[in-house]
């Protein structure tokens, strides 16, 4: 490894060092009932407390307890669930999206922002630079400023001191207000993931309204963000991270009996948390797998337990955009990689537009939800997110959703993966292959 990269992971991991510090200082969480609870899982389910405390280790995610998790099942609620949250705003609102981009969507939410920065309230911006490039003008740019509204760009391109390589995207979808409530899901703010443009095609969102301590976790992720990124003077603030009792000074209540543990990926990290968390969970899988994602195309050792469990009685049902932004060269490179599987175990649905979720379902009782797609960019290069719940209740409700999905879908047959032309599906699986020696 040169002496420049050496020098920028070594200022990242200080970076990461100072984070974990302040983490441990601030969190809510009760040391005592966790090691209960993890005692409890270690002799009622072995594999998941390994896999809880995996995250704990690597990651310095513990298991945060009373939670409550409401799931947010479309576009159309998750708009009127961030104007409703934006609207109780009484101290902060912290937001951080990949796609900020420009429309009626957006004008809408800056409208509202500027009202709750009159009355008080401090709102701070982080937006991917990649993710909103040709997305959000200079003039929009320069209102947001205006308005009061406290933004940075996340890994900007073409900087002369960036530390961070021009393919590390911050790919996070979160608003969190007051340290008391949390939005977390798959959607991104731009008029086409609402439905709301003629120029793209129907599409299906997920997210989930979060109460209790999870909160805190997701807010100090957003402050280890900010705190990453440098501003003019070129200097990391870590303003939100030293000031805990305005930031994290809430005092959670009893919010529900949700079990919850954030787990987020970093691209210069040693590990790589969700990519090992997919693979534990599909080998701990008895009876069903079922999971949704846009971008299909992961590691070979995933490809290969997913064919190891099917071929031990796991059923496992994949639900894969029939549309996508990258239109049909998506759906081709889906149907070379899905052509290898050849267990009856496995069913994969197209669904009839673009489906956006990413959650993964074990057994109808582990959820495993997030911002991450299955492919190398996600699992590799992106700073990511991810969320681990264990409980019926909630696996009950994502299955029917799943199943709602399903029969907007169509079951894929052999026939379907197989193109009288294979010049182009080979062309685009040899990128997605070359992409691999990126990660």
């Amino acid at each position: 490894m040169d002496k420049v990269n050496s020098d920028l992971i070594g200022n990242y991991l200080k970076d990461l060092r100072r984070y974990q510090e302040y983490e441990k200082k601030f969190l809510t969480f009760n040391r005592a009932k966790e090691g209960l609870v993890l005692y409890s899982l270690k002799e009622t389910d072995p594999n998941y407390s390994r896999l809880v405390q995996y995250n704990n280790l690597v990651g310095h995610r513990h298991l945060t307890q009373s939670n409550s998790a409401k799931v947010i099942e479309n576009a159309k609620d998750f708009l009127f669930c961030i104007v409703q949250l934006i609207k109780k705003a009484k101290k902060f609102i912290h937001i951080e999206y990949y796609i900020f981009s420009e429309g009626y969507v957006l004008n809408y939410l800056l409208e509202l922002l500027a009202q709750k920065i009159q009355e008080g309230v401090e709102v701070k911006l982080i937006i991917d630079h990649w993710g909103n490039y040709f997305k959000i003008t200079k003039k929009t740019k320069k209102r947001i400023k205006a308005l009061g509204i406290k933004c940075k760009i996340f890994n900007p391109l073409f900087t002369k001191n960036n530390e961070l390589w021009w393919n590390f995207r911050n790919h996070n979808k979160l608003l969190v207000v007051d340290n008391q409530y949390a939005l977390f899901g798959s959607c991104n703010i731009s008029d086409e993931y609402f439905n709301i443009t003629d120029k793209f095609f129907p599409t299906s969102e997920l997210a989930i309204l979060l109460e209790g301590e999870i909160v805190n976790s997701l807010n100090i992720l957003f402050a280890f963000h900010w705190g990453l990124i440098p501003n003019k003077k070129e200097e990391k603030e870590w303003d939100m991270l030293m000031d805990s009792q305005h930031y994290f000074g809430f005092n959670y209540q009893e919010k529900g009996n949700l079990e919850l543990q954030l787990v987020p990926s970093s691209p210069l990290l040693e590990e790589r948390p969700i990519k090992t968390n997919l693979l534990n969970l599909i080998l701990s899988a008895k009876k069903i797998i079922r999971f949704t994602t846009p971008y299909f195309y992961p590691p070979k050792d995933i490809l290969n337990a997913l064919k190891f469990v099917s071929s031990i009685g796991v059923r496992i049902q994949i639900i894969l955009p029939k549309e996508a932004d990258l239109k049909d060269k998506v759906l081709r490179v889906h149907r070379k990689l899905l052509s290898s599987f050849s267990s009856k175990n496995i069913e994969i649905y197209e669904y009839l537009g673009f489906n956006h979720e990413k959650v993964t379902i074990i057994d109808d009782e582990i959820v495993y939800f997030g911002t991450y797609n299955w492919d190398y960019r996600s699992l590799y290069l992106n700073f990511e997110s991810a969320i681990l719940i264990k409980d019926k209740e909630l696996g009950e409700k994502m299955k029917i959703l799943f199943l709602k999905r399903l029969k907007n879908s169509h079951l894929i047959t052999p026939s379907d993966c197989s193109y009288k032309n294979k010049v182009l599906p080979n062309i685009f699986t040899s990128i997605s292959k070359w992409c691999q020696l990126l990660a």
